[in-house]
């Protein structure tokens, strides 16, 4: 077998365990974590745009569930890569 399907799985497996250790926080480590995300997010934006009424819940929920997104995203992408 060529080198390039060891190395592609490979990569599969490491994303698979970082994303296994990420939710495998606790949920206040995680949320504090999600939470200074939160915040460097907020001051870009109001460094960029005038200050606007930001829905912090909101917000937080968000950023939360597009890391999800993004990390499950990088995995499909990294399986059909290997496929």
């Amino acid at each position: 077998m060529d080198k390039k399907i060891y190395v592609a799985w490979f990569t599969v497996v490491i994303w698979m365990v970082l994303i296994f250790l990420l939710s495998h926080q606790p949920a206040n480590e995680s949320s504090e974590l999600s939470q200074g995300f939160t915040d460097v997010v907020i001051s870009i934006i109001e460094t960029v745009v005038s200050p606007l009424q930001i829905d912090m819940d909101f917000l937080h929920f968000f950023i939360r569930k597009s890391a999800h997104f993004c990390a499950y995203f990088v995995l499909v992408i990294l399986v059909f890569h290997a496929l």
